[in-house]
């Protein structure tokens, strides 16, 4: 979020990893919130979903465009707007982020560096860099998709139980807000809304170009997301 640091600086020199596998990885660690979304880690999910969205924002902008799809840009907004209202309620409060999103981010950090090496600002955009950058907006947007949900799934069932223990308590304990992650569930079903439309018709066709162009300064090419990917979106 504003002000925080989510730049996972200069790729290691061993990290023989290219931006699609970097992406690949981002998209693996967000499935696996699928399958890891209980109620009691909705607060975590919660403080680590804004530096999700700004490091996807982030690389997003990396990429070349001649598009000028404002897609990611409005998913960002709303995390601003998230943010704003966080700091106004003290909603989640401070605390440990969650794991699964602290390493999609740091997947995508890392991408956006390698990138920042690698292009240069004013040379001009072939078809096929075109492609491949398409590909790689379809597959960031995608791993924003499923983050959002997994996210979603977790406030979800927090909400839930809140309510539940209101109706029988008719208090919360202090931490707990049952309209606060009800807020920000509608924002980050909204979120993933607008990822979702970003994603029609481009998925997983879209991903068929190779992604992974840049390691370590130098171009590469790596097999296809598409034909990496484990399996269709959810």
């Amino acid at each position: 979020m504003p002000g925080s640091s989510h730049a996972a600086g200069s790729p290691e020199p061993d990290d023989e990893r290219t931006v699609g596998d970097l992406l690949l990885d981002a998209d693996t660690a967000a499935r696996e919130l699928l399958w890891d979304a209980p109620p009691d880690t909705a607060k975590a999910k919660a403080r680590s979903w804004g530096e999700v969205v700004e490091a996807a924002a982030d690389l997003w902008s990396s990429f070349p465009d001649r598009t000028g799809n404002l897609s990611m840009e409005r998913i960002h907004k709303l995390t601003l707007g998230m943010h704003r209202t966080q700091q106004r309620t003290g909603w989640p409060g401070a605390g440990d982020g969650d794991p699964h999103l602290e390493r999609v981010v740091e997947n995508l950090s890392r991408a956006t560096e390698m990138i920042s090496v690698r292009r240069h600002p004013t040379a001009p955009l072939s078809e096929p860099g075109h492609l491949d950058s398409e590909a790689a907006r379809t597959r960031l947007m995608h791993v924003v998709y499923v983050a959002s949900h997994g996210v979603g799934q977790a406030l979800w069932q927090y909400n839930r139980d809140m309510r539940r223990v209101l109706d029988a308590k008719h208090r919360l304990s202090p931490g707990q807000s049952a309209d606060q992650s009800l807020n920000l569930m509608v924002r980050v079903g909204a979120a993933e809304q607008l990822a979702a439309s970003y994603r029609q018709g481009r998925w997983p066709a879209g991903t068929s170009r190779p992604v992974g162009r840049w390691r370590r300064g130098r171009p590469q090419r790596t097999c296809s997301s598409r034909s990496r990917s484990n399996g269709t979106s959810p």
